[in-house]
């Protein structure tokens, strides 16, 4: 037949990739796109040795909640932040055109009902030549397993992809099983691997005996004599090298700091939100403009540089030991915006149905249904209404615009 290929169907709430992949961001999925491809080439040599794999085209879906695998991979400590599963998805995305990860959105069981419909529509296919399908975590696949055997005609052309060891059912069903290298062959931890490494908390203070704690209110203040190592100043005041006087200080020795406490109203601290339309969908805030200055200079030192990180630069949270792009000083304002912009660019795994106060990657295109990019990222949210109704504040407090 002509144009062969094979089909990769993975459930994505049981297909885990790797830490080390994970933690490189975009430069990870990148990488774990090519191991992948890799994986399932080398599979497809060993069960067809007389075909030249190498003519078949690769097709590979995985289908998941990345609302809820971020959520749960940032708990244990894994990424840094949702934005970091979104730039892995981006680099998996793009760097092998038939390969796609696939967002089912928030919720259990979204990702079932794609995985089955697509393995089916395969099977109906006479170019599908093989059919990976997996991880073996869910019983209420073994259904759909059974019925696909027989559009198959044999079962060599059907291999479960085992990630986590398979429930006893599915080895009922008699079928080849494989690994692929890139995804963990055991469960996510319960616990952030980070919070055993915190440092122990500072010991309490010394207790004093009680004659050094009670304070005498009939006596006047007197100057005591300076404690050794502090020099005495000229003018009989406090030591040069004494410490300002605290608060513990003062409950101490009943003396008031001469200092002077300002009463004056403090500026309450700004609350972070985001937009949203009548229709509860993001609405990304306008960015200043780009200063070509600025902008040139930024193409300039990334040439040379490398590319700058997002989440450092952005937000302030990268930990550049697990991270390869440049991570330096705070940048100017016009350069910062330059970056923002970029980062705009992109969109954001979640769509308009991120609620991410800090997220800085694009939920519709800036031009809207007037946009003329025939190979724009946001084509499927070319209609989404961009007047902004309501802001929602990160502790999920409302207000209309």
């Amino acid at each position: 037949d002509s144009s062969p290929f094979a089909a990769v169907i993975l459930d994505g709430d049981g297909a885990v990739f790797n830490n080390e992949l994970l933690a490189k961001g975009h430069e990870g999925g990148v990488e774990a796109a090519h191991m992948l491809l890799s994986n399932i080439k080398n599979q497809l040599k060993n069960i067809y040795p007389k075909s030249n794999i190498d003519d078949w085209s690769i097709v590979c879906q995985i289908a998941m909640s990345l609302p809820g695998l971020g959520k749960k991979l940032t708990e244990v400590g894994l990424i840094s932040s949702i934005a970091q599963l979104a730039d892995f998805v981006h680099g998996f995305n793009y760097s092998q055109p038939l390969f796609s990860i696939v967002d089912v959105g928030k919720g259990n069981q979204r990702a079932d009902g794609k995985c089955r419909e697509m393995a089916r529509l395969m099977a109906r296919v006479k170019q599908c030549k093989h059919l990976f399908f997996g991880p073996c975590q869910d019983l209420g696949y073994i259904p759909a397993l059974q019925g696909l055997r027989d559009p198959f005609g044999s079962s060599q052309r059907l291999t479960l992809v085992e990630c986590l060891p398979a429930l006893p059912g599915f080895r009922e069903l008699q079928l080849p099983f494989t690994r692929f290298t890139v995804f963990r062959s055991e469960s996510l931890p319960n616990v952030a691997p980070r919070a055993q490494t915190l440092p122990p908390p500072p010991a309490p203070p010394q207790q004093r005996s009680t004659s050094e704690l009670s304070v005498n209110t009939q006596s006047r203040p007197s100057v005591s004599s300076p404690a050794p190592g502090d020099v005495a100043s000229p003018t009989g005041g406090a030591p040069v090298n004494a410490k300002p006087t605290s608060y513990a200080a003062m409950s101490k020795t009943g003396a008031v700091p001469n200092s002077t406490i300002s009463i004056a109203p403090t500026k309450p601290p700004v609350r972070k939100f985001y937009l949203v339309n009548k229709d509860y969908e993001r609405v990304d805030k306008p960015l200043p403009n780009v200063d070509p200055a600025a902008e040139k200079r930024y193409f300039a030192r990334r040439k040379v540089e490398g590319s700058y990180c997002n989440e450092h630069y952005l937000k302030g949270t990268c930990d550049p030991n697990y991270c390869k792009h440049v991570h330096g000083p705070p940048l100017p304002k016009p350069d910062l915006v330059v970056i923002q912009h970029k980062a705009r660019s992109l969109p954001c795994i979640n769509e308009s149905h991120c609620d991410d106060v800090d997220c800085y990657y694009g939920h519709h295109c800036k031009y809207g249904r007037h946009c003329t990019n025939g190979e724009c990222r946001f084509s499927n949210l070319h209609y989404v209404d961009t007047n902004p109704a309501i802001r929602v504040y990160e502790d999920g407090t409302e207000e209309a615009v």
